[in-house]
């Protein structure tokens, strides 16, 4: 942790830490093995993210499958935010906003904002006090984000795709009425500017489950790209579910994915293709996950800035929230050209 921090936010240069116990494989009772018998899936894995934190590209999608959506001047922008447990050392919240910047969507700016733990709310039809997940400070996330793109690619994007995580059913008000108007909002500090914005919540946590009529894969799991968007959606919502993986062990759990907001006027198709490609952009692995890259780095980014509080908060009897957030300002050499998080 010590040393992600110096290489992020002092120093701004890429780090990659390592167990030596991790590059040989592990004998098992029989096998014979040479006297050096490398883990290839973990050296493959490892330089895949050695090459994202350089700078390089390790995954695109095939030009000729490519939505024409994504060949516009198109942003990709992964939403999520971690909050501290009861027994947390960081006693904060931390959000994270990343974003594409480049013609293949496979690099990543990104922008952090640590803030106070999410207030409970006293509901009046009911006894229990609910957590009520706001990103405080959306606005100025995508203002730096937006600042970040323009600097890169000379103009800003004319169109935005957000898949948002973190979010309940009882908070999709929540994030339609007060993160909608603060990313509307951003908008404004670039003059005349009013990119098509369309707002997707991603849900892992329901009970959901799919099973094909016949058994065509091995695990018995539907094949990846399976999508429903009938009979078991809402009535009022524009929602669907997606398998985008292939569920090796288990039974595959789909995402739920909730529309809230679109102004480029996708049809329900175009808009499902684009979530599918999305999740073959995830530059640690060679096939699709179970949710858009963009979600996933935003996780890995609010979980990378975890890590520096922890630091701060042993060095610190009481850190500030301004010293938190310097914590995790990363260094411009890292934040404009590397998806440092991976």
């Amino acid at each position: 942790e010590e040393i992600k921090l110096a290489g992020d936010v002092t120093y701004g240069v890429p780090t990659q830490c390592v167990k030596c116990s991790h590059f040989t494989r592990q004998k098992r009772r029989g096998q014979l093995l040479p006297p050096l018998a490398f883990n290839e899936d973990y050296l493959g894995n490892l330089l895949q993210k050695v090459n994202s934190r350089l700078g390089g590209i390790n995954v695109i999608l095939e030009p000729s499958a490519k939505p024409d959506y994504l060949k516009k001047a198109t942003m990709v922008v992964g939403i999520d935010a971690s909050h501290p447990s009861p027994n947390d050392r960081v006693s904060r919240s931390v959000a994270a906003c990343v974003a594409s910047f480049d013609v293949h969507h496979s690099k990543f700016l990104s922008s952090i904002m640590v803030q106070e733990p999410f207030k409970k709310v006293q509901h009046v039809n009911e006894e229990k006090e609910k957590l009520v997940e706001e990103i405080v400070k959306l606005d100025q996330m995508m203002i730096s984000i937006l600042t970040k793109y323009q600097e890169v690619n000379k103009k800003l994007p004319e169109n935005i795709i957000i898949f948002r995580d973190g979010v309940s059913d009882g908070q999709f008000k929540t994030v339609f009425t007060h993160e909608i108007q603060a990313l509307q909002n951003s908008f404004t500090t670039f003059g005349p500017y009013k990119p098509k914005l369309t707002l997707i919540i991603v849900q892992k946590r329901h009970h959901t489950r799919f099973m094909p009529k016949q058994a065509e894969t091995r695990s018995g799991n539907v094949l990846p790209g399976t999508c429903v968007d009938d009979l078991i959606t809402s009535p009022v919502l524009w929602d669907y579910y997606l398998c985008s993986h292939d569920g090796a062990l288990g039974t595959s759990r789909p995402a739920r994915y909730s529309v809230l907001w679109d102004e480029y006027g996708f049809n329900a198709d175009t808009l499902q293709l684009i979530t599918f490609h999305c999740c073959f952009l995830y530059g640690r692995c060679l096939k699709p996950v179970s949710i858009p890259a963009p979600v996933y780095y935003a996780h890995l980014a609010s979980k990378r800035a975890r890590d520096h509080l922890k630091v701060i908060s042993d060095s610190h009897d009481r850190p500030t929230l301004g010293d938190m957030q310097k914590a995790v300002d990363t260094q411009k050499s890292i934040a404009m050209n590397v998806t440092y998080f991976v």
